[in-house]
């Protein structure tokens, strides 16, 4: 997990709110299939992003500018495919807490920001060739 602040680009809070809570709600849904890896330093001497760190991360830096309730109605509404719900105010804040602690697109979970999306790629190719097929 991620505890230092990250030197990161000035950004739009609600896009980075969008960015983030669209892969946390992805991982969310694949919870069931985490598992917890022994960390391993890579030639560069950084340690590989794992799903349950970045689930972590949000969780964490949410908890700590949310209300408790505020909190319960953040993860009913990603649970229910419907972040977009959360009042404007508190988007714009966890935008900008997860911002200054990197964990937009562009942070230290860019890889795992690419291979999410590159995997939804790989889906939606081979659900079109299913129904090209069928």
């Amino acid at each position: 997990m991620i505890e230092e602040v990250i030197e990161t680009k000035e950004r739009n809070p609600v896009d980075v709110y969008r960015n983030v809570v669209s892969l946390y709600g992805i991982l969310q849904g694949r919870r069931h299939h985490l598992r917890i890896r022994r960390a391993a330093l890579n030639l560069r001497g950084e340690v590989k992003a794992e799903p349950i760190d970045f689930i972590a991360d949000v969780e964490l830096k949410a908890k700590r500018i949310l209300e408790p309730v505020e909190f319960e109605m953040f993860q009913r509404l990603v649970l229910q495919g419907e972040p977009e719900l959360l009042p404007p105010g508190l988007q714009r804040d966890l935008g900008e807490i997860w911002n200054r602690y990197g964990l937009n697109f562009d942070g230290p979970y860019s890889s795992l920001f690419f291979q999410v999306k590159n995997e939804q790629k790989v889906q939606d190719v081979t659900e079109d060739n299913n129904e090209s097929n069928g």
